[in-house]
């Protein structure tokens, strides 16, 4: 009888100890519980640059974090991605859909940065169309999972509008790659344009990405030799 009791008093206080552990949020509670990442887009504004020859969206945002089941445990966010969608034209006219992504190598949560696109003026005045959008979408991610999008990261015309919206990104899906490599993030923009970017984050560039074995050939020379 004296063995049953004492089993059973171990057993309960290790149940026990267990409990505080994740009721506390420490030890196993660090396991359990997790941050959820939230942007704030704060603004959003389109300008022509030299001699407006390119129509640059400039983005201002921060990240934050919603913990769950307590304090935050983390002040960096890294891989952050964000895809720019662009369509110009009208119901008349017809719609030409851009779009362009970039990637973040790592951010401080809750620190104001900024990121830029940047369109040839030359493309959709070519066209005939105005030198706005008419709608676009802000899509965020954080190491590789969709962050929900908020009214900010969108326009005026598709907020609150889900079916819009819906029809929005699926012919965006479906026109815009015939445009791809047309609208370009800050790092693509020729050096002889000047904007400011200094609060802009370190990016990944993945077409500086080369294997090595890329520019030798089967008999060791470099291609073209």
């Amino acid at each position: 009888m004296k063995t049953e009791v004492s089993f059973f008093r171990v057993s309960f206080g290790r149940i026990w100890i267990l409990l505080v552990f994740v009721l506390s949020g420490v030890g196993f509670g660090d396991c359990v519980a997790s941050d959820k990442p939230l942007v704030d887009v704060r603004r959003v504004g389109f300008s022509l640059l030299e001699g407006e020859e390119w129509l640059r969206m400039r983005i201002e945002f921060s990240f934050r974090t919603l913990p769950e089941g307590g304090v935050a445990r983390s002040d960096r966010l890294a891989d952050v991605g964000v895809q720019v969608t662009q369509c110009f034209g009208s119901e008349t006219a017809g719609f030409r859909f851009f779009r362009a992504g970039m990637e973040l190598v790592e951010i401080e949560t809750e620190r104001k940065y900024s990121v830029s696109f940047f369109l040839p003026q030359a493309v959709i005045r070519k066209a005939g169309i105005r030198d706005v959008p008419y709608a676009w979408l802000l899509e965020w991610f954080v190491d590789g999972v969709p962050i929900p999008p908020g009214n900010r990261s969108m326009s005026d015309n598709l907020v609150g509008k889900p079916e819009v919206l819906a029809s929005f990104r699926r012919r965006a899906s479906e026109e815009a790659p015939v445009n791809d490599g047309i609208l370009i993030p800050s790092w693509a923009l020729p050096s002889w344009v000047e904007c400011d970017r200094a609060d802009e984050p370190a990016f990944r560039r993945r077409d500086t990405c080369v294997d090595p074995g890329a520019f030798r050939n089967a008999g060791g020379k470099a291609s073209g030799e």
